[in-house]
């Protein structure tokens, strides 16, 4: 999407590209409660998901046509407008995943997380992936109709409109909502009268960890897409394509990783086998050793490839670190590209699905079997709160001062939620019904 940006408006900055990132994440975290209230409400999550996935058809429409606009300077906003309404539209994942858990028994309760967590998981690792397909299309690509243009950039946002629209039809035909996980209000007892079931209350306190644990996952991810094309141009000296290009094999590798995983847990029945609490903390440490790894020691050699604005006047595109707009280029030490990207694809590749699988099945097991759709929005709140402060946070720290403070603050909130998950771990336990 950077490259996009920048495609659409050659002003554009990274600052206001962490606006664009930060506000798909603010819709998300008014849309989430709100949509699994209305759900909750109306006890069912059919006509939900169906406007949730009319919202993200108008808002990936919306981001194709940005490129028809004459006025350049209002491309940009019309980029942030789009996003802000696919992120509502992304209410529908706690609406999935709820539906999921209460559509279950609990003994089948992992590999139906396995299976919903995984699909969208698979969904956000894959997604730029995906964009090597693409990349032979170019830019601009060929015209669609009336000024809209399907190239590298706009072809994923086509296929997700595609996708969405068939979507619709898909649960309007062939959808069935029954639930086999929600506890009965009454049940005969043994002396065959009917009683009322008291479900315990959840400990709230352990589902607060688990949704800062999510708030930690997606502010390290978020924060690594942010920062993926920026770096990739700055740190390596990439052009545009390459760094579409990089990016995207890097995530390739990443969603192998990562859907074998979740394959295992969905076919393999592996939750025999694991203790949730401690993959959870296996897979944070493997997020804060990628940050260990990948971090820029000032013992390292080299230094960054720069360039000013005297070298825009050629006809190449100028490639590495802009010394008129980062005052860190001749302080950051470079990092190895091999080493960061080998990395990212181990490191990230395993820890994201196991964080997901882990501390989601842990989360509906800490609530029980009851409805959990306004549950599930408030934890999908937190991520979205994780996905609107990391990009403002980081992209302005990275702007002012590279990637090195923005590297020691997920260092830091990494540690934390390691160190709260050790403290509290006994509190992390199945809701005993």
């Amino acid at each position: 999407m950077w490259p996009y940006l920048q495609v659409l408006d050659p002003s554009v900055t990274e600052q206001f590209y962490g606006y664009v990132v930060a506000i798909y994440s603010f819709a998300q975290i008014l849309g989430g409660p709100l949509i699994g209230y209305w759900s909750h409400k109306i006890k069912s999550v059919k006509e939900p998901i169906i406007i949730c996935l009319a919202i993200s058809i108008f808002g990936n429409l919306l981001y194709l046509c940005a490129q028809t606009v004459e006025k350049t300077a209002y491309r940009r906003y019309i980029i942030l407008a789009s996003r802000a309404i696919i992120g509502f539209s992304a209410s529908i994942v706690s609406l999935l995943r709820s539906f999921g858990v209460m559509a279950s028994k609990a003994e089948d309760r992992s590999r139906t997380v396995a299976f919903i967590t995984g699909g969208f998981a698979l969904g956000m690792t894959t997604g730029p992936a995906v964009q090597l397909l693409f990349t032979s299309l170019n830019y601009p690509g060929f015209e669609l109709f009336g000024g809209v243009l399907i190239n590298m950039y706009t072809a994923p946002s086509f296929v997700a409109f595609v996708v969405n629209a068939f979507g619709i039809g898909a649960i309007i035909s062939l959808f069935e909502e029954k639930y086999a996980g929600i506890s009965k209000k009454v049940q005969v007892n043994e002396n065959g009268e009917l009683e009322k079931v008291q479900i315990p209350p959840y400990d709230k306190l352990a589902v607060l960890i688990c949704c800062f644990t999510r708030f930690t996952q997606m502010f390290t991810y978020t924060n690594l897409e942010t920062l993926g094309s920026p770096m990739a141009m700055t740190m390596f000296a990439l052009t545009k394509k390459e760094a579409v290009t990089t990016v995207a094999t890097a995530h390739a590798f990443l969603s192998t990783f990562a859907f074998v995983i979740y394959a295992g847990f969905a076919a393999k029945k592996l939750d025999k086998y694991v203790n949730f609490r401690k993959m959870c903390i296996g897979g944070l440490l493997l997020l804060g050793l990628f940050h260990i790894i990948t971090y820029s020691y000032p013992f390292l050699p080299g230094h960054l490839k720069t360039y000013d604005s005297s070298d825009f006047y050629n006809n190449t595109e100028p490639v590495g670190c802009n010394k008129d707009r980062f005052s860190w280029c001749d302080t950051v030490n470079p990092v190895n590209i091999w080493v960061f990207y080998i990395a990212y694809s181990v490191c990230i590749g395993l820890a994201f699905p196991g964080v997901n699988l882990s501390m989601n099945t842990l989360y509906t097991q800490i609530i029980g079997p009851r409805r959990q759709t306004t549950l599930q929005g408030i934890q999908q709140m937190f991520g979205s709160v994780a996905r609107l402060t990391g990009p403002l946070i980081i992209s302005s720290i990275y702007q002012a001062y590279g990637p090195t403070i923005s590297w020691d603050i997920e260092i830091v909130v990494i540690a934390f939620t390691i160190i709260v998950h050790i403290v509290y771990r006994k509190r992390l336990v199945p809701l005993k019904v």
